[in-house]
């Protein structure tokens, strides 16, 4: 940008000079270009530029004009500048949101362990989840419903670990829920753009890979996972 201008700016001023030069030899009397009898006044023209005694009858417009190139300059330092802040700080936000799914989704995926390794007589209700309450609200932040779906897979999870019963179709579902939540957020962290966000329900559903394998050895049908199932390309 900088560069068009100078090339701009060079193209201006050279067109200036060539037509001042030409309206000047068109007002003087010395004859014809670059006559003998014209170099004389060339050379006081040339002494009145360098000794800038052209300053003085136009000093209230060199005056302004320096006030508009003054003025012209400090709007462009103050885009550049807040153009490097919203570089840092949607750096500071991507950065934010991939280390937020990346320890969630690992809680997810450690949650799963102790539902599944233990029987529901020997269930030892650990505490799953002891960061994710602390980085709910960056996901949140990277889109509304990412927010919104991991909260309520963390309650379902937790209300089954906290259960005094328990069913085989709860258990499923809390193991079938852990597995999905972390391959979403792994997912998320590395389509998220410049801002950290990503827009999760309202795009191209997110390739399911390896999650319809792992669900069905729990064995938990996907079209089960109400409200889990859509957000996925089961095909890819």
């Amino acid at each position: 940008m900088l560069g068009q201008l100078k090339v701009k700016l060079f193209v201006v001023v050279s067109s200036w000079a060539l037509l001042a030069f030409v309206a000047w030899h068109y007002e003087s009397t010395c004859g014809v270009f670059f006559s003998a009898a014209c170099a004389s006044e060339y050379w006081s023209a040339i002494r009145w530029i360098v000794l800038l005694k052209w300053v003085a009858p136009y000093q209230t417009l060199l005056g302004g004009l320096a006030a508009l190139a003054a003025g012209t300059f400090v709007l462009l330092a103050a885009r550049a500048t807040a153009a490097e802040a919203e570089r840092t700080d949607n750096a500071n936000r991507r950065r934010t949101a991939v280390v937020a799914c990346s320890i969630v989704s690992d809680e997810f995926r450690d949650a799963a362990q102790p539902i599944t390794n233990f029987a529901d007589s020997a269930f030892r209700k650990p505490v799953v989840f002891p960061q994710t309450p602390s980085y709910l609200h960056v996901l949140h932040d990277i889109d509304p419903f990412l927010g919104s779906v991991v909260s309520a897979q963390k309650r379902n999870v937790e209300e089954y670990i906290l259960a005094t019963t328990y069913s085989h179709e709860a258990r499923t579902r809390a193991i079938a829920s852990c597995h999905i939540i972390n391959h979403l957020l792994h997912l998320v962290a590395e389509r998220l753009d410049s801002r950290g966000n990503f827009n999760l329900g309202r795009g191209t559903p997110l390739p399911s890979g390896h999650l319809d394998w792992v669900l069905r050895r729990i064995p938990c049908d996907p079209k089960s996972m109400v409200g889990l199932y859509a957000l996925f390309d089961w095909e890819k």
